[in-house]
């Protein structure tokens, strides 16, 4: 039987009397399923089409317009008799469920839940073990301490005895110094002599500070070393197998060396500034702030507006695309505004060569495109005297963006672009010198949103991507080849926004304020 051989089969076992009036469906008992309603209602595309169909390869019901469209290539079979079929069988597959299933469950959150308590007990003891250990040193320490203070011990006789042959000599001398004879005034001043020469010798009170405890440095990472650590190796190539995702050939090692927040607005751009800090700005915003790893604030710098995107000259300054459709220098000592974008609005900037950026441009902030609207990335000088206009693609005519949101230049000259295109998905769109498009990402297999907001560089020219719709960072190759999920929401990603690399040190900015730090190893 062929496809339209089938569909009028299903078409003619619809009976009138299983429809109701407006597409409604009734079960015979009237049940509902906690809180859900009785009847199955019009379907939400085609409004005034009856829901009289059971697509099977969705598990949904459709209406027959459906049926032709989007669900041609499925498994159809007529409502009701879907739903008497279900109701006959639904009854055993619970019985699998209380049977086999659940107890399956069960035994797995148990095992789960033996393990971590193994894995702590194992951390207590290697902790007790540690303290045992520092405590075998500070023991050792202080009886050596104690032996040096039996070793002097006779000098503290030695003090002792002429203290006490002192104060003899001072109360006999106080009591008596009117009845000496002049015999016994000569013998005085001379046992007198006696003592101060003997003190003289015994005064040596730098004696005291010679022995010297000279504090050693805690090193976090030789303690983490003796601590041990938790392998996650055989776990995540449980889980590799297990989701069928094949383990990249380029690895990454990717350790979390800080976590703070940054105020509870989106951190929408950052630019680090050494492997320690970074400048940060939040949205809603008039200040930059540069703060350490941990959060720790270093510097402020007044903007003078609210600003979309920003990058550090190499003096220092900072400049910045703003929301009152002006590009500004910022130093500590002053605002300068260099020129206005009006009637466009600057979306994001970054460095292009020496006295040149990169500027992109909109006549809106909509996610969407129409034929007269206005979505350009310009080269231009710091005067704003445009030197490149990348617009359209090779034919003139088919626009290049949707939304330029942010964007980056590799060491290779390449101009790659976060490119929104819609509210909740978007692509990478990365051009050649010349404004040529190379290739365009649109997410690890294209079936999952993508909504790219933060995009950089790292030291190989792979590409890093914020994708804050899988609350993800994506690495790709410069030729835009997928090679993992270098961030993933285990890594505890929020959003992302931006992100930024130092070297080996990525830093990601939040939508809540969060921001990240990890170091990331290039392991060939």
């Amino acid at each position: 039987m062929d496809r339209a051989t089938s569909r009028m089969s299903v078409r003619t076992t619809v009976s009138t009397s299983s429809r109701l009036s407006r597409g409604t469906y009734v079960s015979s008992r009237g049940t509902t399923f906690r809180g859900e309603p009785s009847y199955l209602k019009n379907c939400y595309i085609h409004h005034d089409e009856d829901l009289i169909l059971m697509c099977k390869s969705c598990i949904k019901p459709i209406c027959l317009i459906c049926s032709n469209n989007d669900h041609q290539q499925h498994e159809v079979e007529a409502l009701p008799k879907y739903v008497r079929h279900q109701r006959s069988v639904l009854q055993a597959k619970c019985r699998v469920i209380r049977e086999s299933q659940l107890p399956k469950i069960r035994e797995a959150i148990s095992s789960i839940n033996d393990a971590t308590t193994r894995r702590v007990q194992v951390i207590k003891e290697q902790e007790h073990k540690l303290v045992m250990a520092v405590t075998q040193v500070a023991q050792k320490l202080m009886s050596k301490c104690r032996h040096l203070a039996k070793l002097q011990k006779t000098k503290i006789t030695e003090l002792k005895t002429h203290a006490a042959d002192l104060k003899n000599f001072t109360e006999i001398v106080e009591n008596n110094t009117g009845d000496f004879t002049d015999a016994e005034l000569v013998t005085m001043v001379q046992k007198y002599n006696a003592l101060v020469g003997k003190t003289k010798q015994l005064d040596c009170p730098e004696e005291a500070n010679l022995l010297k405890f000279k504090k050693g440095e805690v090193k976090m990472e030789q303690l983490e070393s003796m601590f041990g650590e938790i392998d996650t190796t055989d776990y995540d190539k449980k889980m590799l197998m297990k989701y069928r995702v094949e383990e990249p050939e380029d690895r990454f090692h990717v350790k979390e060396i800080g976590i703070f927040t940054n105020g509870s607005e989106a951190v929408t751009a950052v630019a680090p500034a050494s492997p320690n800090t970074a400048w940060i700005y939040s949205d809603n915003s008039r200040q930059n702030t540069e703060v350490t790893t941990n959060g720790e604030l270093r510097k402020v710098m007044e903007l003078g507006a609210y600003s979309r995107d920003f990058f550090v000259e190499e003096d220092g300054s900072h400049v910045h695309a703003c929301t009152d459709k002006t590009v500004r220098t910022v130093t500590p000592e002053k605002v300068n505004i260099l020129f206005s974008t009006k009637p466009l609005i600057p979306l994001c900037v970054c460095k292009s060569s020496p006295g040149e950026m990169l500027l992109s441009l909109v006549d809106n902030l909509s996610n969407s495109r129409s034929r007269s609207s206005t979505r350009v990335v310009q080269r231009m000088t710091m005067s704003g005297q445009v030197t490149a206009t990348f617009q359209y693609e090779d034919d003139g005519r088919t626009p290049l963006f949707t939304k330029p949101y942010r964007m980056t230049l590799s060491s290779q000259r390449d101009l790659i672009v976060a490119d929104h295109t819609s509210s909740h998905s978007g692509r990478l769109c990365v051009l050649d010198l010349e404004g040529r498009v190379r290739f365009t990402y649109s997410g690890k297999g294209g079936k999952k949103d993508f909504k790219p907001n933060g995009v950089c560089c790292d030291a190989e020219n792979n590409i890093l991507v914020a994708d804050s719709a899988s609350h993800a960072v994506h690495i790709l190759t410069q030729d835009g080849k997928f090679i993992r999920f270098l961030l993933t929401k285990k890594e505890g990603l929020v959003y992302p926004f931006s992100v930024a690399m130092f070297r080996e040190v990525l830093w990601v900015g939040g939508y809540y304020g969060l921001v990240k730090v990890f170091k990331v190893r290039h392991i060939k």
